[in-house]
């Protein structure tokens, strides 16, 4: 079984290597409409034993997107992320950078990002986590205590007419 660095430790290189950090995407036949991002890839080194798998899916009609991440060790899974919602164009890379400023600086929210990051940006991202130890709503936080479970929902505002523009809701689990 991993240790809780174990997993922190593949869990920010594989997302700093992931969407937020602009990996190339595929298609996998077995999940069809979806864009794939998996880490290791193409022979680049990972650590030993672990494998990363991003998979999400946008509806060409109503621009809602919806997705998964799932980290395995050794073939076990020992992580479950879902999310959902609609962001405009406009604002990825601004999610981007917060996601990459959030692992790079190593902070576990989730899979998520460090809310009130002040990136030059006129928007600002926000997060609330109920985390399932005693089901209390958090607002701002700035760790995850239980690995076990917790969700919760992500926003990014507009600061000039102060109205949220985009969001997700989100689902995680550790396994081990």
């Amino acid at each position: 079984m991993p240790t809780k660095q174990e997993f922190l430790d593949f869990f920010f290189e594989a997302s700093l290597n992931g969407w937020a950090g602009n990996a190339p995407e595929i298609t996998l036949p077995e999940l069809p409409g979806f864009k794939v991002i998996q880490w290791p890839r193409n022979g680049q080194p990972g650590m030993p034993g672990w494998f990363y798998r991003d998979a999400y899916t946008v509806n060409q009609g109503t621009k809602v997107s919806a997705g998964f991440t799932n980290i395995w060790k050794n073939g076990v899974p020992q992580f479950m992320h879902t999310y959902g919602g609609h962001y405009p164009k406009h604002v990825i890379e601004f999610l981007k950078k917060v996601l990459r400023e959030t692992y790079s600086k190593q902070h576990f929210l989730g899979g998520r990002g460090l809310p009130s990051l002040d990136l030059d940006y006129d928007l600002e991202y926000d997060l609330c986590l109920t985390e399932a130890k005693d089901h209390s709503f958090q607002k701002k936080i700035n760790e995850i205590q239980n690995y076990s479970q917790f969700s919760g929902t992500e926003i990014i505002r507009d600061l000039k007419g102060y109205k949220t523009v985009g969001y997700h809701t989100i689902w995680c689990m550790t396994l081990f």
